[in-house]
């Protein structure tokens, strides 16, 4: 088992009645939810083809799911492993690790089996939550983890084996947890160079460099804005910056199950989305709609659309500025961390620049054998 956070512990006592405690403290302690669910109980916070969801039910759904890890011996720093599709339960999930000191797995479940089974077992999850759309993954891993496994939940269908996800949290006290805690996440590379590898976060949520630059640029308003989510959230951009982000600042997010260039436009509309977070082929994908189609939609409620994960040529991106106008931000980063930045009215004076990195992040190019290279020259990366 990996260790707790830091802070696990620490103000145990203090915390242990969470209707005591003020709005800041809630949300340190894992639980913005929370902190939400009391400011505006019934304002959408989930919205997707596969079921809505209030603050207050965001909030007390969490609060159900926690009692029930608990009660059967999970732990904080456990590992929760999570094989879902975008949905209500995702969200959940989060939720409720988040606030327990619980460790989060999102697996990928594009993968094969075999390694959505190497997966669960490496990050030493006492939990698995899994869609029945993903059955043969979530059988494969829960035969593979053994006896190591406390809980089994299955949600969106049945998995043999695993209990029922609903029937489960019904019988379980949706108040506010008592003894919050902060959690943490180990989400896994993409495995290009050999078995996908856990990057543990301890204190420090995802992507966590870019989160103070992204607030400033977005400039949330809970009352009015609303963050599309493109990809899927076991991706640490999507989950990061378009799910925790807005989130956390009280920002309601309409999930898509599957990305679609035109479906996007329509969501854009229908809802008055104001943020987003997209990736080049997507950009592409959309300016490939026939010009009927990109007319059809309203997308003036656009205000900041971020993008990275791969470069962009600089004329895609150009096409998308001509349509959205002014609203595209970039950055570059990874899974482990570091993030590079650069806003529209940068990006327009120098087209191709990635920008510079955001504060707190410290960049050098280096030759293979660690040494500083040369302004022109090529060199490796290192954060």
């Amino acid at each position: 088992m990996l260790p707790a956070t830091p802070e696990a512990g620490r103000e145990r006592e203090f915390m242990s009645k969470t209707d005591t405690l003020t709005d800041e403290q809630l949300a340190a302690h894992g639980m913005a939810v929370a902190v939400h669910a009391r400011r505006t109980p019934d304002q959408l916070a989930i919205i997707s083809q596969n079921g809505t969801l209030t603050w207050r039910e965001f909030n007390a759904r969490a609060n159900q799911l926690v009692n029930l890890l608990r009660e059967r011996g999970v732990e904080p720093g456990d590992g929760v492993a999570l094989l879902a599709h975008n949905g209500p339960e995702f969200a959940e999930v989060w939720a409720a690790t988040q606030r327990a000191g619980f460790r989060l797995t999102a697996v990928n479940w594009h993968q094969s089996p075999e390694l959505i089974a190497y997966v669960i077992d490496n990050c030493d999850a006492k939990a698995l939550i899994a869609s029945g759309r993903f059955v043969s993954g979530a059988t494969e891993a829960a035969t593979k983890a053994g006896d190591k496994l406390n809980v089994k939940l299955a949600f969106a269908g049945p998995i043999p084996g695993f209990d029922d996800y609903e029937s489960a949290l019904a019988a379980e006290s949706p108040e506010n947890i008592e003894n919050p805690e902060p959690g943490s996440t180990m989400l896994y590379t993409s495995g290009t160079t050999g078995r996908p590898k856990g990057v543990y976060r301890r204190t420090r949520p995802v992507v966590s460099q870019l989160t103070g630059i992204c607030n400033e640029t977005a400039k949330w308003n809970p009352k009015t804005d609303l963050s599309l989510i493109t990809g899927p959230l076991y991706h640490a951009a999507p989950l990061g910056i378009n799910f925790v982000i807005p989130i956390n600042a009280g920002v309601g997010v309409v999930l898509m199950d599957k990305w679609d260039a035109e479906e996007t436009l329509r969501l854009i509309e229908e809802y008055k989305i104001t943020h987003t977070h997209i990736v080049p082929t997507m950009m592409h994908r959309m300016l490939q709609l026939p010009e009927e189609a990109r007319k059809k939609y309203d997308v003036s409620s656009m205000r900041w659309i971020i993008h990275g994960a791969a470069p962009c040529p600089a004329h895609v991106k150009q096409q998308m500025m001509k349509w959205f106008g002014p609203t595209i931000y970039e950055y570059y980063s990874s899974t482990e961390g570091g993030g590079v930045f650069v806003g529209p009215h940068e990006w327009l004076k120098k087209p191709g620049t990635v920008g510079k990195a955001v504060p707190g992040v410290e960049i050098k190019l280096l030759d293979i054998e660690g040494n500083p290279v040369p302004q022109g020259t090529e060199g490796l990366i290192y954060v």
